[in-house]
């Protein structure tokens, strides 16, 4: 299980947006994965978020990272 951020206590109750699932949002993307997938992101909303990072190249993503993620 490779959720992104789901809104609860440890993200702030951050508010719901496209980069941030409701509980609902990801327990249910994980109960329709069980069996199928061998690894979950929660919804296909993570999942997309978690291809395009993975297809950056090395130095953007650190940049990004280091100078825009709080």
């Amino acid at each position: 299980m490779r959720p992104g951020y789901v809104s609860t206590g440890m993200t702030s109750n951050k508010p719901r947006s496209f980069d941030t699932l409701t509980i609902e949002e990801c327990v249910e993307g994980i109960i329709r994965d069980i069996g199928i997938e061998e690894n979950t992101y929660g919804h296909w909303r993570h999942q997309i978020q978690n291809y395009a990072i993975e297809s950056l190249p090395l130095f953007i993503f650190h940049f990004v990272n280091m100078n825009f993620i709080v």
